[in-house]
């Protein structure tokens, strides 16, 4: 994370430490001290919990109230977007974007970002645009994750692209209203769709090939990134569905037949609900390369019959034969069992 600092030593300071150090605290780091203490420390004692609340105000306060924390937050901020360390502060990290991003524009101080500059550690905008999308599958995380999100997404949209702005600021609202009223009748399945849609809805607001490309690009590097998204197949899977929604867009035979195997390779095939989020992704993907998809599925059972040393499609073949079968080659943007988690 770049490196500035406030006026005075004290701020800086409380500044570096909640940031680097406290904010990153992870539930499993409260659930460990919880364990390990039973929950009953000395009276003195201060557990993560306590800590990363701390941290959470800290950082809320000085973006909110220190005009030189703009000159620290934006857009060097960005950088913890992609961090595994701060997964479990990702509601803070966007709630502060998007105060931030307000008030510059507010100011009318300048909002564009050289990603492409000598040095930058700021992520590309498809790989933002990735990782806050799959992200919006957890609308309940900690610190109401989905609202901080849509908030961030609807002022950074048109730094990441101008017709992303467009399009989320029309999009957005309805979205950011379905969680502040959320009931009793939630359904994670529905919420999913939404977000499948604003998917697809948001690369073809973009119309780039070339810059869509690159968004799949990031998705398959996300699936590649074991620390990105340990040990959670619903965010796994709904990177499939986005990446079959993606290669609905028009583009070429080659690039499709890559998307494909690089998918089957990165799927946990212990996985149920990985298996039925490639098998969806197939099958969206069906509807436009349809030729390309039997292709590749005849690769996968000739490779079975010859027991080849590949790796073997288990349940696989299984469950992309029903999604193909069974919705007729154009599966819904819910298919399968990777829905969006309350958090």
């Amino acid at each position: 994370f770049s490196s500035f600092f406030f006026n005075d030593t004290a701020t800086t300071e409380i500044y570096t430490l909640s940031l680097h150090d406290a904010l990153p605290i992870s539930d499993l780091d409260v659930y460990r001290w919880k364990k390990a203490t039973g929950g009953k420390a000395g009276p003195d004692a201060v557990s993560p919990e306590q800590v990363r609340s701390v941290a959470d105000q800290v950082i809320n306060l000085l973006s909110t109230t220190v005009s030189a924390s703009e000159e620290i937050f934006w857009p060097f901020l960005l950088e913890t977007v992609l961090s595994p360390h701060y997964n479990g502060a990702f509601a803070v990290v966007c709630k502060t974007i998007a105060v931030v991003v307000r008030r510059r524009r507010e100011r009318a101080l300048p909002l564009a970002i050289h990603f492409d500059a000598p040095g930058s550690r700021i992520p590309k905008p498809q790989a933002l645009l990735a990782r806050f999308l799959v992200l919006l599958n957890v609308p309940f995380g900690r610190n109401h994750l989905g609202v901080s999100l849509l908030n961030a997404m609807e002022e950074v949209g048109e730094v990441l692209h101008p017709a992303l702005g467009q399009y989320w600021a029309q999009e957005l609202p309805a979205m950011r209203e379905r969680l502040e009223h959320a009931s009793r009748s939630w359904s994670a399945e529905d919420w999913e769709h939404h977000v499948v849609e604003l998917f697809g809805g948001s690369v073809r607001a973009v119309g780039d090939n070339d810059w869509v490309k690159l968004v799949g690009d990031y998705l398959s590097a996300h699936l590649q990134d074991n620390a990105l998204y340990i040990n959670d197949p619903p965010l796994r899977a709904i990177i499939q569905k986005f990446i079959g929604v993606l290669l609905q867009q028009g583009m070429s035979r080659e690039f499709v037949r890559y998307k494909l195997d690089a998918m089957l390779d990165s799927v946990n095939l212990k996985s149920s609900v990985e298996i039925a989020g490639c098998a969806a992704a197939y099958g969206l993907t069906s509807s436009k390369h349809i030729d390309t998809v039997l292709e590749k599925l005849s690769d996968i059972v000739t490779a079975e019959i010859q027991a080849r040393p590949v790796k073997r499609s288990g349940g696989f073949f299984a469950s992309i034969s029903s999604t193909l079968t069974g919705a007729g080659g154009g599966a819904g943007a819910s298919a399968g069992a990777g829905g969006a988690r309350g958090g």
